[in-house]
């Protein structure tokens, strides 16, 4: 027969007492872990004598914060929104009235284009780059108000 070593495999098992040994650390740890996260949380806990009741410099500290603005109704926000764009769509208005640019509605614009042809950029007469359509979204959203203060 052959040496063991010569096998190539482990000649020895796992010792029972490591494991045992292993085991019990992990259970010292957990206790001791959730001992001190207990007394941290009777640390941060308020002192008033009433359960509802918060302490005066923890209620002067959250009353500097504003409460989130919340969305009331919207479905109604969004029919508000969709008629204000339809009404921009179909109707005449200024862009930009320093610019002399103007809005005119989508049907009028599409026959204007099926007269004239598109135009092509470098022609005489064609129009100069406008606002980008995100610069236009944001001078929408600084005049819309999904639900005006009453």
């Amino acid at each position: 027969m052959e040496n063991d070593t010569a096998a190539g495999h482990e000649t020895t098992d796992v010792h029972p007492s490591g494991v045992w040994l292993a085991g019990l650390g992990l259970i010292v740890c957990t206790v001791l872990i959730m001992l001190i996260v207990s007394w941290f949380f009777n640390f941060l806990r308020p002192t008033s004598e009433q359960p509802g009741e918060v302490e005066s410099s923890v209620a002067a500290s959250v009353a500097k914060f504003p409460g989130p603005r919340l969305q009331v109704s919207p479905q109604i926000d969004l029919q508000t929104l969709r008629a204000k764009e339809d009404a921009e769509l179909q109707s005449y208005g200024w862009t930009d009235k320093k610019a002399g640019t103007v809005r005119i509605p989508i049907e009028r614009a599409m026959d204007l284009l099926i007269q004239r042809g598109v135009p092509v950029r470098g022609e005489p007469g064609a129009p100069q780059p406008g606002l980008t359509l995100l610069q236009i979204q944001q001078e929408r959203a600084k005049t819309f108000q999904p639900n005006p203060p009453k």
